[in-house]
């Protein structure tokens, strides 16, 4: 398939250079999308940071005290882990909203009608208008509704976002919004499109997978993406510097294979393989060109894996059984999966995102916090995304690691 991407900057954007004009910009989105409504909450979820102990019996913990209490403990990074749910997968039907390529088409032609996406139920509905949803992405990105992370906390011109760190799937506006808009906050980021992007067969940009990290937190050192042999998806790995403790970091992002069944089974795991012997081959040339052992780099693994962990062929098996010298755990606690969720409908829960690390195994390195899911999922009947309340049919998932 083709790839289609953006060849320039929004122009209505362009000159936008100032923290304090995105916040504007994320306010003016809520204001609209309040006048297209009838008094609803428009406040994101808000999300805590919960602390995790190894006394709690979870996966890839530690105890808190043990990193704060020691002095050779230079820093705090977080990661941030989102399916941000692509425009050309959400394009509403019957609103008369075309795809960009499509219009361009039809200037000089009678109009073309837009195929569905996948969030049919959602016609007309203000929370998925990408006009406005961009902006509440964003939001999410900056860690906004984060608690303790309010923008009222710090000086506007000098606010940052909560997470250094963030892997992002399905994104089909990267070049044109996300990219400058995080760059003006201070984040610097690259991208990988998916070759066989649903989206840009129905005149949409293709969508794919990104990362992004803070310019005074990490340097970049090294970039590897590609095409999975099979399945048609993709990955990005990068190799960090982490600029206070002059530590390598990799990181990895990817988004496999969707939909169920043995056959799609079968491909998200021989996907999951090639990711992993990637991952390692990255990070043992990592250690010979810094001049460490294996066991000094530390590994993050971020990604939608559309493989629910309750499922017995589910691929996450692989990940967390890989081998006992580049061991990945969840850092949430995936052997008791009805704690957590990521995406959900009127008929189920399922988990399908993830974020890995070799913290048991690697030195230095401890994940001390998770982001909890929002309360009002689990007390609230009629909990649904997307929504007013959050902007893509994933749940975002955050982790907060210690570094010495």
């Amino acid at each position: 398939m083709t790839i289609r991407l953006e060849d320039r900057v929004d122009p209505t954007l362009s000159r936008m250079s100032s923290p304090q004009e995105i916040l504007d910009k994320i306010q003016e989105a809520k204001d609209h999308q309040a006048a297209r409504t009838s008094g609803e909450d428009l406040e994101l979820f808000q999300r805590r940071w919960k602390i995790l102990d190894s006394a709690n019996g979870g996966t890839a913990i530690s105890n808190k005290e043990e990193c704060v209490t020691n002095s050779s403990i230079t820093s705090v990074f977080r990661v941030l882990q989102f399916n941000a749910m692509a425009e050309g997968l959400s394009a509403q039907p019957g609103t008369g909203i075309q795809s960009p390529i499509l219009k361009e088409k039809a200037k000089n032609k009678s109009k073309k009608s837009v195929k569905k996406g996948r969030n049919q139920e959602h016609e007309n509905d203000p929370a998925v208008d990408f006009s406005l949803r961009r902006w509440r992405i964003l939001e999410v990105l900056l860690g906004l509704n984060v608690a303790q992370s309010s923008k009222t906390n710090a000086p506007t011109e000098s606010f940052s976002g909560v997470f250094d760190i963030i892997a992002l799937q399905e994104i089909d506006r990267f070049h044109s919004f996300f990219q400058p808009m995080m760059n003006i906050m201070g984040y610097d980021g690259i991208f990988v499109p998916n070759p066989n992007s649903p989206g840009a067969s129905r005149g949409w940009f293709s969508d794919g997978c990104a990362l992004f990290w803070k310019r005074n937190k990490f340097e970049l050192r090294r970039q590897a993406s590609s095409t999975y042999s099979t399945g048609g998806n993709v990955y990005l790995i990068a190799t960090f510097m982490h600029l206070e403790s002059g530590r390598s970091i990799v990181c990895a992002v990817t988004h496999l294979k969707s939909r169920r069944g043995m056959d799609n089974d079968r491909i998200r795991m021989q996907q999951t393989k090639e990711l992993m012997g990637n991952v390692v081959s990255v990070s043992n040339t990592d250690a010979n060109i810094s001049n460490c052992n294996v066991d000094e780099i530390p590994i993050v693994i971020m990604g939608d894996f559309n493989s629910d962990v309750r499922n017995l062929n589910s691929c996450i098996h692989a990940i967390v059984s890989y081998d006992s010298f580049h061991r990945l755990d969840s850092v949430h606690d995936i052997n008791l999966p009805n704690s957590f969720f990521t995406t959900c409908n009127s008929k189920e829960k399922q988990i399908l995102d993830y974020i890995f690390c070799n913290s048991e195994t690697v030195s230095g390195v401890k994940c001390l916090e998770t982001l909890e899911i929002p309360l009002e999922a689990y007390t609230n009947d009629s909990f649904k995304i997307p929504g007013l309340r959050h902007p893509s049919d994933h749940l975002a998932l955050g982790a907060a690691f210690c570094i010495k």
